[in-house]
């Protein structure tokens, strides 16, 4: 399961569940944003779990606006899979930036 933190205004933000979410998720991703860098800043990791620290550039695609914040990825592992990947991120920056407004900053 990956779950992508946000709003309903983030088109790629919520569960997607199995492969064919997977794909589904990289696709409406692809299609709305342009990652223009991204830093992994920090690695934590325990037997089952590895958060990932990121600071990161995009942009929005339609509204050329651009997004540079930070963003934690959290995965969980079950017998050495991936079990889940929840997203953390400034999803208001995110907003702002797919409406057009002036995309927010938090680096």
């Amino acid at each position: 399961m990956l779950d992508w933190q946000g709003s309903d205004s983030i088109p790629w933000a919520g569960r997607w569940h199995g492969v064919n979410g997977l794909i589904s998720f990289v696709k409406v991703l692809n299609e709305k944003l342009q990652i223009l860098e991204v830093q992994r800043l920090k690695q934590f990791s325990d037997q089952d779990t590895t958060v990932v620290l990121l600071r990161g550039h995009w942009k929005a695609k339609e509204s050329g606006n651009e997004v540079r914040a930070m963003a934690c990825n959290v995965f969980t592992f079950e017998n050495q899979k991936i079990k889940s990947y929840t997203v953390l991120n400034n999803s208001v920056a995110f907003s702002e930036a797919l409406s057009g407004r002036t995309a927010q900053s938090a680096v």
